[in-house]
């Protein structure tokens, strides 16, 4: 069913690229819908700053409803599970202290509130109206629609920062989202996944920041600030760059593609492995080695 669902309403979504502006052949207008709706974020299109308005902001749509996947997989399935809800959050790294089960739509609450969050921050620091709604929207899905054919370049400075932040916060569990709003903050500095996942990217944020640092003599705002911004794409999956990162090769791919293999958490927009799995991976590993 699942499969269904993304390949018919990819086949909507990619008609106004192959009717509209781009002109795309359906191949490529297809392998554009499915890219936003799956938030993997790799695109077809060139001259993205010369695009129609509505044209970018149909692929913000595309990315922003892809990554409340969650939802929509807890509105379907939670009410058919029943009493094997529980452990149905349990097997995406859920740990919910024997509390109730969140109903799917505060879960889109919360999805919502960070997308309008982000919108309203990127708005702050200068982005213009369309550019803050679009790259809102794929940042807190961490999906990596931009804009600009230069990404984040664009707007790099406070760009970095801001957008670090809330890439962190749409590839966090949304149901500790929950729970620090009814007033108990303790279930998620306590959270094993979240806490791991903070550990691993911002071990690798400060190898390559150092590392980088003394290899070229980059100044140490601006390593860290790029090394900060582009991890943190990285493994929550979003697909953000900066223009000078990719180019930093050696050091920096190493470490790069592991986290990038990893990915961010369970119950999450984010994609990839998830960092829960792998800790369960490297729990029975330790228990089969000892």
């Amino acid at each position: 069913m699942t499969v269904g669902i993304w390949a018919v309403l990819s086949l909507f979504g990619a008609l106004p690229f192959w009717l509209g502006e781009p002109n795309l052949r359906f191949s490529a207008a297809y392998f554009e819908a499915v890219s936003g709706a799956t938030t993997t974020g790799a695109t077809v299109i060139f001259g993205l700053d010369d695009l129609p308005a509505g044209m970018n902001l149909w692929r913000g749509m595309l990315n922003w409803l892809g990554g409340i996947g969650i939802a929509f997989i807890a509105m379907i399935f939670l009410p058919l599970m029943r009493v094997y809800g529980m452990q149905f959050f349990r097997t995406e790294g859920f740990d919910t202290f024997g509390k109730a089960l969140p109903r799917a739509r505060d879960i889109a609450r919360v999805y919502v509130l960070l997308t309008a969050l982000c919108i309203y921050a990127y708005g702050l620091i200068g982005m213009s109206a369309l550019d803050a709604v679009v790259n809102g929207a794929a940042t807190i899905a961490t999906g990596g629609f931009s804009p600009s054919d230069i990404s984040f370049q664009k707007y790099f400075g406070a760009g970095g920062y801001v957008g670090t932040v809330f890439m962190l916060l749409g590839s966090l569990p949304y149901v500790r989202y929950l729970q620090l709003v009814r007033g108990d903050a303790r279930l998620l500095w306590h959270d094993e996944q979240a806490c791991a996942y903070l550990r691993w990217l911002g071990g690798a944020v400060v190898l390559v920041a150092v590392w980088h640092h003394f290899h070229s003599g980059m100044p140490w705002e601006p390593a860290f600030r790029e090394a900060m911004f582009n991890l943190t794409s990285i493994m929550s999956s979003t697909g953000f760059f900066s223009d000078s990162f990719p180019a930093w090769g050696g050091f920096m791919l190493i470490v790069a593609f592991v986290p990038g293999m990893v990915g961010a958490c369970s119950g999450s927009s984010a994609a990839g492995l998830r960092v829960f799995r792998v800790q369960v991976a490297l729990v029975a590993l330790r228990a089969h080695l000892a």
